[in-house]
Parts: C-alpha cells; sequence; structure tokens
C-alpha cells in the first residue's frame, strides 16, 4: 500500500506536460542541467519488493554535461559499475495521465523513466505500475 502512494506522488510530480516542442527542448535543457552532478543512491524501490535505503556512498552516480552517467558500486547491490548514456525525450501519452511527458531514457532504451526533484531529492521513476524507483541525492562536499 506505501509503495501505491509513492509511486502514485512520484507519477503525479514527475509529469511535465509539453504544449509545442520548443517548450520540450527548454525543459530538456532545464532538466539537463539540474541533473548534472555526483549523486549517490538514497534508496530504491523494487516495484512489489519494498523500499531498500543506502549509506552515503555505496552507490555513487555521476551525470556528465556529455550525456553520459557512471554509476560506481561500491560493494553494494542492485547496481553494477558501468558506464551509461542518458537522454531525454518526449511520450506521447503517460500511462499514469494518459498526457504527453519528458522522460529520461539509458543507452537509447525504449524503456524510459520519470525524473522529479523535490527537495534536494532526485527521484528517477520507471514508467511502468509496479517498477522500479530511485531516490539519489547530491554527494556532500
Amino acid at each position: 500500500m506505501i509503495f501505491w502512494m509513492f509511486a502514485a506522488v512520484l507519477a503525479m510530480t514527475g509529469l511535465t506536460s509539453c504544449s509545442d516542442d520548443d517548450d520540450f527542448y527548454e525543459k530538456d535543457y532545464n532538466y539537463k542541467s539540474a541533473i548534472v552532478g555526483t549523486w549517490y543512491l538514497a534508496s530504491h524501490s523494487s516495484g512489489w519488493g519494498g523500499i531498500t535505503d543506502y549509506n552515503v556512498g555505496q552507490i555513487v552516480v555521476t551525470f556528465t554535461k556529455k550525456g553520459e552517467v557512471k554509476v560506481v558500486n561500491n560493494g553494494i547491490s542492485p547496481a553494477t559499475t558501468s558506464t551509461y548514456t542518458y537522454s531525454f525525450k518526449k511520450i506521447e501519452r503517460s500511462i499514469f495521465t494518459g498526457e504527453p511527458a519528458t522522460v529520461i531514457t539509458f543507452n537509447d532504451s525504449s524503456f524510459y523513466f520519470y525524473i522529479n526533484f523535490d527537495n534536494g531529492v532526485l527521484y528517477i521513476s520507471a514508467e511502468v505500475y509496479d517498477g522500479d524507483g530511485y531516490a539519489l541525492k547530491k554527494m556532500p562536499k
């Protein structure tokens, strides 16, 4: 029950409606500017499996301006240490709202995620009803 409430909040707050292509590209730029930097995985929701919390530095995620994301796993699952590409795209219809939305995709996959920033936390949530969700926080300096 708690997961569904959490997923619903993520889905509703993570959606961005776009009226035309100019708005879409401007929002992409803002997302990319906001996402660039070094984050750590604070928690992971595996859909039906509940939520797992992580400590600072256990899994570190760095988004670059060049569209790369490096995930460094310091001995903790579910992540592996790898480098991926990321990009933003517009989808015509969200399964949650039926409206257009801006999403992030990794390695040019057709599987995509919503992103949302809330009080310094970056939420990345799969666009599936029982999919994975991630909460990332900026690495302390």
